[in-house]
């Protein structure tokens, strides 16, 4: 049998490890198991899913997905752009490290924290036009993106994006990435009073595409994805795409290790709710 992801589900206490939906009996006890996955892991043989605390009783009808750190590999053209504007208006207050810790935060935040809101219109006009200047340099695709996010929409999903960007960068990015014309609704940070960790950029993709808070699953790689999630009444999925200490550091719903472990669940849950249902999208 050819080895794809493995997923595992803690069930009064113990982890019950499943082979694409499969119980593997045949490894013996729990300590078997785990050793087994992280050889697997190692080889980078399969996707892993973490921390399953249990299976939907119901598939997810609506996918909403941070951008940057998620969808493409975007973090350091973010974080340089930033620490740029933060040199050249305030050289030598803040190291990289200390402002790459914020990512993913709103830009407003950002701007306060270096202790300029005075200059907020300057540092964010400023900021756009140093991200455009090594965008597609900086940029990446993640692998199985394109392909997965595709297969997602033609089995029913509808897809959505909430980010705490400007709508000209979000723009540029998922051109760049070759994902544009896959989402049914896409919240910028104009859009809306308050970016994420606030739930209003979720509800407002949520009344955009005529979805349910407990439909929806929101998928992203920051705290203030997860946190969003929770306030706006949503599953949340982190999306690691990097190595973590903790499995589960911002007890999020789900983890996943990658796209491709993100997909896997998505399908296999779509398989044994027998596909999304009446509310499915047409066309």
């Amino acid at each position: 049998m050819k080895v794809t992801s493995i997923f595992i589900r803690k069930t009064a206490g113990l982890h019950e490890v499943f082979l694409t939906g499969i119980p593997l009996k045949e490894l013996g006890s729990v300590v078997n198991q785990q050793e087994f996955i992280q050889q697997m892991v190692k080889k980078k043989k399969m996707a892993l899913y973490k921390n399953i605390k249990q299976w939907p009783s119901k598939v997810y009808t609506t996918l909403l997905f941070d951008l940057d750190g998620t969808l493409m590999n975007s973090r350091l053209s973010v974080m340089h752009a930033a620490y740029e504007v933060a040199c050249s208006y305030i050289p030598g207050k803040f190291t990289f490290a200390e402002l790459n810790k914020r990512f993913g935060e709103p830009f407003s935040s950002f701007v306060e924290f270096t202790g300029l809101s005075h200059l907020h219109d300057e540092i964010r006009r400023s900021y756009v036009k140093q991200v455009k200047k090594n965008h597609d340099l900086l940029v990446k695709p993640y692998p199985f993106v394109k392909e997965g996010l595709t297969q997602l929409k033609k089995l029913g999903y509808k897809l959505g994006i909430v980010t705490n960007k400007e709508r000209e960068l979000v723009e540029l990015g998922l051109s760049r990435v070759g994902i544009d014309g896959l989402f049914h609704g896409v919240v910028c940070i104009e859009d809306v009073h308050a970016g994420k960790p606030a739930a209003e950029p979720i509800l407002k993709a949520l009344s955009l595409m005529q979805s349910q808070p407990e439909e929806t699953l929101m998928i992203g790689d920051t705290l203030f994805d997860i946190q969003a999630a929770v306030r706006a009444g949503t599953a949340s999925a982190h999306l690691q795409n990097e190595d973590y200490a903790h499995p589960n550091p911002f007890q999020a719903t789900y983890c996943f290790k990658d796209f491709s472990g993100l997909f896997a669940f998505l399908k296999e849950l779509h398989q044994r709710n027998g596909g999304i249902g009446p509310w499915q999208q047409q066309g």
